[in-house]
Protein backbone atom coordinates (compact mmCIF):
# COMPACT_ATOMS: atom_id res chain seq x y z
CA UNK A 1 0.00 0.00 0.00
CA UNK A 2 1.16 3.49 -0.81
CA UNK A 3 2.57 4.95 2.45
CA UNK A 4 1.21 8.34 1.42
CA UNK A 5 -2.34 7.07 0.87
CA UNK A 6 -4.97 8.97 2.81
CA UNK A 7 -6.24 7.62 6.12
CA UNK A 8 -9.62 6.99 4.45
CA UNK A 9 -7.98 4.98 1.65
CA UNK A 10 -5.97 2.98 4.19
CA UNK A 11 -9.10 2.32 6.26
CA UNK A 12 -11.00 1.14 3.18
CA UNK A 13 -8.15 -1.22 2.24
CA UNK A 14 -8.11 -2.62 5.79
CA UNK A 15 -11.90 -3.14 5.75
CA UNK A 16 -11.63 -4.96 2.39
CA UNK A 17 -8.71 -6.93 3.84
CA UNK A 18 -6.50 -5.89 0.90
CA UNK A 19 -3.90 -5.07 3.55
CA UNK A 20 -3.78 -5.61 7.29
CA UNK A 21 -3.44 -2.98 9.97
CA UNK A 22 -0.38 -4.91 11.15
CA UNK A 23 1.29 -4.56 7.73
CA UNK A 24 0.63 -0.82 7.52
CA UNK A 25 1.65 -0.30 11.15
CA UNK A 26 4.90 -2.25 10.68
CA UNK A 27 5.75 -0.16 7.57
CA UNK A 28 5.21 3.10 9.45
CA UNK A 29 7.19 1.90 12.47
CA UNK A 30 10.11 0.97 10.19
CA UNK A 31 9.94 4.42 8.60
CA UNK A 32 9.81 6.12 12.01
CA UNK A 33 12.80 4.07 13.20
CA UNK A 34 14.77 5.04 10.10
CA UNK A 35 13.89 8.77 10.00
CA UNK A 36 13.23 9.84 13.58
CA UNK A 37 16.90 10.09 14.61
CA UNK A 38 17.35 12.96 12.16
CA UNK A 39 13.82 14.42 12.31
CA UNK A 40 13.23 14.08 16.05
CA UNK A 41 9.48 14.07 15.36
CA UNK A 42 8.58 11.53 18.07
CA UNK A 43 9.29 11.91 21.77
CA UNK A 44 7.93 8.41 22.48
CA UNK A 45 7.50 5.43 20.14
CA UNK A 46 5.44 2.41 21.24
CA UNK A 47 6.06 -0.35 18.66
CA UNK A 48 4.92 -3.26 20.84
CA UNK A 49 1.68 -1.53 21.81
CA UNK A 50 1.09 -0.37 18.23
CA UNK A 51 1.49 -3.91 16.87
CA UNK A 52 -0.78 -5.27 19.62
CA UNK A 53 -3.45 -2.70 18.74
CA UNK A 54 -3.04 -3.40 15.02
CA UNK A 55 -3.52 -7.14 15.59
CA UNK A 56 -6.67 -6.46 17.62
CA UNK A 57 -7.98 -4.14 14.91
CA UNK A 58 -7.35 -6.81 12.26
CA UNK A 59 -9.18 -9.41 14.33
CA UNK A 60 -12.14 -7.13 15.06
CA UNK A 61 -12.41 -5.28 11.71
CA UNK A 62 -15.27 -3.22 13.18
CA UNK A 63 -15.75 -1.03 10.15
CA UNK A 64 -15.31 2.13 12.23
CA UNK A 65 -13.89 4.98 10.10
CA UNK A 66 -10.31 4.79 11.46
CA UNK A 67 -10.28 1.25 12.84
CA UNK A 68 -6.79 -0.13 12.24
CA UNK A 69 -5.33 3.04 10.70
CA UNK A 70 -2.05 3.94 12.42
CA UNK A 71 -1.80 7.52 13.63
CA UNK A 72 0.51 9.57 15.77
CA UNK A 73 -0.85 11.75 18.53
CA UNK A 74 0.61 15.07 19.64
CA UNK A 75 2.19 14.96 23.08
CA UNK A 76 -0.46 17.29 24.45
CA UNK A 77 -3.21 14.66 23.90
CA UNK A 78 -3.92 12.29 26.79
CA UNK A 79 -3.44 8.61 25.87
CA UNK A 80 -3.92 5.97 28.58
CA UNK A 81 -0.60 4.53 29.74
CA UNK A 82 1.55 7.23 28.11
CA UNK A 83 3.17 10.31 29.64
CA UNK A 84 1.44 13.45 28.35
CA UNK A 85 0.52 17.05 29.05
CA UNK A 86 -3.27 17.24 28.48
CA UNK A 87 -6.18 16.33 26.18
CA UNK A 88 -8.96 13.80 25.38
CA UNK A 89 -8.61 10.05 24.59
CA UNK A 90 -7.93 8.87 21.01
CA UNK A 91 -10.78 6.44 20.20
CA UNK A 92 -10.13 3.31 18.09
CA UNK A 93 -7.11 4.50 16.08
CA UNK A 94 -3.83 2.55 16.36
CA UNK A 95 -1.32 4.70 18.24
CA UNK A 96 2.24 4.69 16.83
CA UNK A 97 3.64 7.00 19.49
CA UNK A 98 3.62 10.60 20.68
CA UNK A 99 4.85 13.29 18.29
CA UNK A 100 7.08 16.18 19.35
CA UNK A 101 5.44 19.58 19.75
CA UNK A 102 6.42 23.19 19.44
CA UNK A 103 6.55 25.41 22.51
CA UNK A 104 3.68 27.43 21.00
CA UNK A 105 1.42 24.38 21.48
CA UNK A 106 1.78 24.91 25.23
CA UNK A 107 0.24 28.35 25.82
CA UNK A 108 1.16 28.29 29.51
CA UNK A 109 4.85 28.11 28.60
CA UNK A 110 4.93 31.35 26.65
CA UNK A 111 6.58 34.27 28.39
CA UNK A 112 4.01 36.89 27.40
CA UNK A 113 0.85 37.36 29.49
CA UNK A 114 -2.09 35.17 28.48
CA UNK A 115 -5.28 36.83 27.21
CA UNK A 116 -8.51 35.79 28.86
Amino acid sequence: MDPFASALDQAAAIRRRDVSSAEITRAYLERIERLNPSLNAYVLITPELAMEQAGAADAANTGQPLCGVPVSVKDLVSVAGHPTTLGPPHGEAVILGLAAQLEQARPWSLRRPQLK
